[in-house]
């Protein structure tokens, strides 16, 4: 976790001063320090899959929706990360079209869980 705010920490301060008289270079900094915190985060993620792993065994929750849930975990993330920095590179429309359709994806992902809960409620109508 240090590394990820040194990184942080360290990346702002370089783009801060920067930003005036090189905004190119500025610019180029903030993704690779963006892009690198977001590559430490990765390493996260065994725990993270060893968790739902462990939730798993217990619940033996069906591994569709499992895989469902990664992918608009992954995609909320990725969109943010990519909405953010188009957002503090002054490109503001172009943050809320990835955040616009980060949302379309993730309602797409998730037709087969609400068409899962359709069908138990209309299983349990019909008892």
């Amino acid at each position: 976790m240090i590394k990820i705010v040194l990184t942080g920490i360290i990346t702002a301060i370089l783009v801060l001063v920067l930003k005036e008289q090189q905004k190119g270079i500025a610019a180029i900094l903030l993704l690779a320090g963006s892009l690198a915190i977001f590559l430490f985060c990765i390493e996260y993620l065994d725990q993270i899959l060893s968790l739902i792993h462990s939730i798993n065994e217990i619940m033996k929750i069906d591994q569709v929706y499992i895989k469902i849930l990664l992918k608009i975990i992954g995609i909320a993330y990725v969109c943010q990360f990519s909405s953010e920095i188009c957002q503090d590179l002054g490109s503001q429309a172009l943050g809320k079209q990835i955040e616009a359709a980060g949302k379309l994806a993730v309602l797409i992902i998730s037709i087969p869980v609400i068409q899962g809960l359709l069908d138990t409620m209309k299983e349990l109508l019909t008892l």
